[in-house]
């Protein structure tokens, strides 16, 4: 994931398959979903769209209960797969799920980023009352965080939700 997030797309291929392999000689099905997921993450990265058999077996074998990553959670994944094709409906039914589950749990720093991508989702959804308290969401929980990523975060989701609203002067501000 790093390796994308870096431009280096191509490069993250080989392994994300290996990290598939691995998980698959372990026999470990928490590894195999995340895995999965980082292959769909890489494969739309690519510009081949969403492996809807990957993203679905990903969804399939994750286990709620184990701690990793966000970026790794395959509801995640899912989330903002189906985000960024438009299918809001299933994006916005996998992140009510992880946002409920992180409350339930205290994971607020997971919260944060599900509650960031909730705020994404309605603002395209135009739906700005949502949008706006998923926002509030967010930037309580990365505030918490006490980090410069969860501040920049924090304060992106503000100025998006600001935006939306058509309230430049508060969007430049965040």
């Amino acid at each position: 994931f790093v390796l994308c997030n870096l431009g280096l797309v191509v490069e993250a291929e080989a392994p994300a398959r290996g990290a598939l392999a691995g998980a698959d000689a372990l026999g470990d099905d928490a590894l195999r979903a995340q895995a999965l997921a980082l292959e769909a993450t890489v494969d739309f990265a690519l510009g081949r769209g969403i492996s809807e058999a990957r993203l679905a077996r990903a969804l399939t074998l994750e286990i709620a209960d184990v701690r990793t990553s966000s970026v790794l959670r395959p509801s995640l994944v899912g989330a903002l797969l189906h985000l960024w094709t438009g299918r809001l409906d299933e994006s916005r039914l996998l992140l009510g799920g992880l946002c409920d589950r992180h409350a339930e749990r205290g994971e607020e720093h997971e919260l944060g980023w599900a509650c960031y991508a909730l705020v994404w989702l309605e603002c395209w959804s135009g739906n700005l009352p949502s949008a706006t308290r998923a926002m509030d969401e967010a930037f309580e929980q990365l505030e918490q965080l006490r980090t410069r990523n969860g501040r920049a975060l924090a304060l992106a989701a503000r100025a998006q939700v600001a935006a939306w609203g058509g309230r430049e002067e508060d969007a430049r501000r965040s």
